[in-house]
């Protein structure tokens, strides 16, 4: 599988490739025993961007953490062998990453 991530305003997406086991037992961690939101205060982020002198805009707000199941299924061959972080400047280039590897559509999906 392959996480792309690293594009400013993008989703970081995460490809899964394997048997039914192993991508039930990876969907559970991604789904229910990471906590996403952990850490992140929404109080605390107003505050930081209401304080004077900040440089901060109300626009520049994070959303709250998340992770989500876009698409599950069976495809008739892999595309990619080893797990691999690839790290991309803008939403096209991870677009292109994944076109090139014939799975651009799930950039779309995402």
């Amino acid at each position: 599988g392959w996480l792309l991530g690293n594009a400013p305003a993008a989703p970081c997406v995460v490809v899964v490739e394997g048997g039914a086991k192993a991508q039930r037992q990876y969907g559970k961690l991604m789904l229910r025993r990471i906590r996403w939101d952990e850490g992140w205060d929404a109080e605390e982020e107003d505050r930081a961007l209401a304080a004077p002198g900040s440089g901060l805009v109300a626009s520049a707000r994070r959303e709250r953490p998340r992770c989500e199941l876009v698409w599950r299924g069976l495809v008739a061959t892999p595309c990619f062998k080893n797990f691999h972080v690839e790290q991309v400047r803008d939403a096209e280039a991870a677009h292109k990453f994944l076109a090139d590897r014939g799975v651009g559509h799930y950039w779309d999906a995402a």
